[in-house]
């Protein structure tokens, strides 16, 4: 079995799957707003998340020495030996499943730079608490503890930066509105006087008399702050979530709502995968007995995505049937024929967040649980995919710029706090 012995191993191992943490969820996103529907999306992320725990588990955790640990099909044999630990693992799964389906739904509606952040910094902030406590403090709670509350502190950064940027949009969008019916009548006017008491000729190049009739109201609406350009942005950005490409179609006003309560609903849920799997390995109960050795992180793993495939066939069975937020209802067969470069996305999406999870889990292991949850700062890279590709916050006002800095400075010491308070467990 191969693992990881050394602490600057293992946050190495988390920097990476913090950057594939922080991709998957915006391709998801991309997938939604092309109109691929979600549930068909998702079971092609749940076949891509499986597949990785497969492979990881017949070459990573069969190959290389047993020093650390049985190997593989060793531990598969004695998993009776092991039952307990089985359950654990697979309410892990339980938890990241649904945590991952409600993350899926908080993009559709709210965006990528408000549910990320919303759902990482929820896991975060319970899930680290719990395995600092398994742990029996292997971290170090001076440095791990300020480190979780820049993880809060995230959210409220992220919080007002929404608040400050729907405010300027709508500010923008009543201008540009105002604006246009200005124009419409202006230019009713101008086009009666212009036709009754100043016909045009033969021949005649009209062109300036419009230009000095427009040319005062024009004024007018420079002093009153119009801005065309910003105006047309502002429109466009807020129509980009009525879109009729989307997948996800429900009321305007309600989308944000909806999108952070389920993210937050789904953190939680999501918070109790890591301690979960913390027990897989490492027995914190005490409920093998004398002298059985636990799963490996491999082994774990496997049970952990075996009950993640079974509800993802069972649940994505039940929303083809019952499709919420005003999705069409589907079917497998319909499933089938979606196949395109969009169900790659899907597929490609759970091969990256599956081999996080296993980078995050041989952190972990040898470097403590609870500064692996470093990688929930993925919102750092997921906020930058959504600026650069969804154009999320483009001509924002100045006061959500500067709130969308203070998070990511408060993601990024959060980062270096947990890292530092990373301790190699003793027997790794």
């Amino acid at each position: 079995m191969i693992s990881v012995d050394t602490k600057g191993g293992a946050i190495a191992l988390l920097v990476v799957a913090l950057i594939l943490l922080g991709t998957w969820g915006p391709l998801l996103n991309l997938a939604e707003r092309r109109g691929r529907h979600t549930v068909h999306t998702y079971m092609d992320f749940s076949i891509g998340f499986v597949l990785v725990a497969v492979v990881c588990a017949l070459t990573f955790g069969q190959v290389g020495d047993t020093i650390h640990g049985e190997n593989f099909f060793d531990q598969m044999r004695n998993s009776h030996e092991k039952a307990p630990l089985i359950g654990f693992a697979m309410a892990s799964g339980f938890c990241i499943f649904f945590g991952n389906l409600a993350e899926q739904y908080a993009l559709a509606l709210a965006g990528v730079t408000i549910a990320v952040p919303m759902f990482s910094s929820c896991i975060v902030v319970l899930g680290t608490v719990l395995n600092y406590v398994l742990d029996k403090g292997l971290n170090k709670a001076t440095i791990l503890f300020p480190g979780v509350a820049c993880f809060a502190l995230a959210v409220v950064a992220g919080a007002l930066t929404h608040v400050f940027n729907e405010e300027h949009l709508n500010k923008r969008k009543r201008r540009f509105d105002d604006s246009v019916h200005r124009h419409a009548v202006g230019n009713a006017t101008i086009g009666f006087e212009h036709g009754a008491g100043d016909r045009a000729l033969p021949g005649r190049d009209d062109s300036a008399h419009k230009a000095n009739a427009l040319g005062p109201r024009k004024a007018k609406d420079e002093e009153a702050g119009y801005e065309p350009e910003a105006g047309k942005a502002a429109r466009v950005n807020m129509a980009d979530a009525e879109s009729p490409y989307r997948s996800v179609r429900t009321d305007s006003r309600q989308r944000v709502i909806y999108g952070i309560s389920i993210a937050i609903v789904g953190g939680l849920i999501g918070a109790l995968f890591s301690p979960g799997f913390n027990v897989t390995t490492n027995d914190n109960f005490g409920t093998l007995a004398p002298g059985v050795k636990p799963f490996t992180v491999y082994t774990g793993y496997f049970w952990f995505c075996t009950i993640y495939f079974v509800l993802a066939i069972i649940v994505t069975h039940f929303m083809m049937r019952y499709p919420p937020l005003g999705q069409q209802r589907s079917t497998w067969i319909a499933w089938v024929k979606d196949h395109n470069w969009l169900s790659a996305i899907g597929f490609l999406s759970g091969i990256l967040v599956s081999i996080a999870n296993v980078l995050q889990f041989l952190g972990g292991q040898a470097a403590g649980y609870a500064a692996s949850d470093l990688v929930q700062a993925n919102p750092l890279v997921a906020t930058f995919w959504g600026i650069l590709f969804f154009k999320e916050y483009r001509n924002s006002s100045l006061k959500a710029y500067i709130s969308l800095g203070c998070m990511y400075c408060f993601f990024i010491a959060a980062v270096a706090l947990l890292a530092a308070s990373a301790q190699e467990r003793s027997g790794q």
